[in-house]
């Protein structure tokens, strides 16, 4: 157990109350912590990688179609689908997913990496949303971890996967919906894969670490098998569901770029007014 009370002596630092949890809690609180420290280089580097990829005037030109975006993300949001697999006896893990992802890869294909933005921001804004609610210690570094490593992927691994996409002769837009222009697509979802399983590597190996530890037995498939589902699938149902949607979305994009600058605009405009309905007694203090 030395790696265990390495990583304590670590994770206690940052969250003095790990002694009283019980051995199940306790290794599970030390994985969030310590696997969020070590994602923060790599979240940073994530975030300079997107900053500098970005084109300001691609987004100061199609803001319009940005919000338009963030509205789709929320809606698709919210068609989640969730799976649950016996890790072990009597131990179930579940994991969720949403078809969001399907919106956010219509929108670089269309607009390229500036429209990464839209998963930065709405993770940001459903961590803000999720903190500001009571939660318990576990719970608030739970969501840390989580959030961490969703930015990682919502920045490198999209990134990645981009890069690969341009240097196999992508471009920003589609030129045609031919299976010639389809197929770096579908390539560079299959890097964003890989970036994906790299980038939680190391909450694997110490999930499978913390398997053995608990269980006293060196079967490790039906974890292994839980967390491989639960990162592949959502890209296996993306490749099968978006296929379709993502040439529909493109092609509405391409025909329909007045109408949906005029929406764009009308949902701005609609944020403007809930926000000025909602703070209307703050806002008549100062009259």
């Amino acid at each position: 157990m030395a790696l265990n009370d390495s990583l304590l002596a670590i994770t206690r630092r940052f969250w003095p109350e790990l002694d009283t949890l019980n051995e199940q809690r306790r290794l599970v609180g030390v994985g969030d912590v310590f696997i969020f420290l070590i994602t923060i280089p790599l979240l940073l580097f994530g975030l300079f990688w997107l900053a500098v990829s970005t084109d300001l005037e691609v987004l100061t030109q199609a803001w319009p179609a940005f919000i338009l975006f963030v509205g789709l993300i929320i809606i698709f949001g919210q068609v989640r689908y969730f799976f649950i697999i016996e890790v072990r006896t009597d131990r179930y893990g579940s994991a969720e997913g949403s078809l969001s992802s399907m919106i956010q890869w219509s929108a670089v294909l269309i607009y390229g990496p500036s429209f990464l933005w839209l998963s930065v921001i709405t993770s940001l804004v459903n961590f803000g949303w999720t903190w500001r609610k009571p939660h318990s210690p576990a719970a608030g570094w739970n969501l840390l971890r989580s959030t961490s490593l969703e930015l990682c992927v919502s920045t490198i691994a999209y990134l990645g996967a981009l890069l690969f996409y341009t240097q196999f002769g992508g471009v920003y837009p589609i030129p045609a919906l031919s299976i010639l222009s389809i197929l770096p697509a579908l390539g560079a979802q299959a890097i964003q894969f890989l970036i994906i399983l790299l980038i939680w590597l190391p909450y694997i190996v110490y999930s499978i670490w913390i398997q053995v530890q608990l269980t006293q037995s060196n079967v490790i498939k039906p974890i292994l098998r839980f967390i491989l589902l639960a990162l592949g699938l959502p890209l296996l149902a993306l490749s099968l569901i978006s296929g379709s949607a993502q040439r529909w979305i493109t092609r509405q994009f391409a025909r329909r770029a007045r109408l949906i600058n005029l929406l764009g605009g009308l949902l701005l405009v609609g944020i403007a007014v809930f926000d000025l309905w909602s703070n209307w007694e703050l806002i008549a203090l100062f009259f």
